[in-house]
């Protein structure tokens, strides 16, 4: 009797460490997909033409007794500028929307001496294939994607605005403001010392105190 209690307490405990780790490392995960979705942003706006400018509509709304007598009240005075495509937020839009293709080329792994969890892209760096060993499941990679997807539906109004007209961000400080202060899904990342680059975005009033 005493064994069998003794089996079913340590079967309780194995089931509680269990399901505690798997917590862990879905929470881990997250944090990395996080942090290699800001590096994957960042680098496009890095790589884009800083001189390449794209035009934008503005209008004025004419008086409303002019309006009953005209279809074109809302089109009147319109007049388009040119601006900075780097960062804007047509182009911030559309790395939002591309971004989580990107994960179709990584995998999760592990160091093989630290066990560290990483996320790799296989396509561009493949010299450190050597020192890792990839998860062999396209299941739990492919999860990567659906992360990624969730964060940018979640927390896309936050991104836009630490990067709107930031042409030249910091990709760490970018990480520690988004993945741990915004999201929190870097616990780690959130004790930084850092400033927010753009001077227009309040960052404590996106966060829950």
């Amino acid at each position: 009797m005493v064994r069998s209690h003794m089996k079913l307490l340590l079967l309780e405990v194995l089931l509680v460490y269990f399901f505690r780790s798997k917590t862990l490392a879905s929470q881990e995960i997250k944090c990395l997909v996080c942090q290699t979705m800001v590096d994957e942003i960042v680098k496009a706006i890095e790589l884009e033409d800083p001189r390449k400018t794209i035009q934008v509509g503005s209008f004025r709304i004419q008086p409303d007794d002019f309006c009953l007598h005209s279809f074109f009240c809302l089109v009147e005075g319109s007049f388009k500028i040119d601006v900075q495509y780097v960062a804007s937020e047509t182009h911030l839009h559309e790395l939002f929307d591309s971004v989580c293709e990107k994960f179709d080329d990584y995998a999760q792994a592990t160091h093989k001496e630290t066990k560290e969890l990483a996320l790799l892209n296989l396509s561009e760096q493949i010299a450190l294939l050597s020192n890792y060993d990839i998860v062999p499941d396209p299941e739990l990679n492919k999860s990567l994607k659906t992360s990624c997807e969730s964060i940018i539906g979640d927390f896309e109004d936050d991104l836009m605005m630490l990067l709107h007209k930031v042409s030249n961000p910091d990709s760490f400080k970018t990480k520690v403001n988004f993945c741990g202060k915004v999201t929190e899904l870097c616990k780690n990342l959130k004790d930084e010392e850092v400033t927010v680059q753009n001077d227009d975005y309040d960052l404590e009033s996106h966060i829950e105190l």
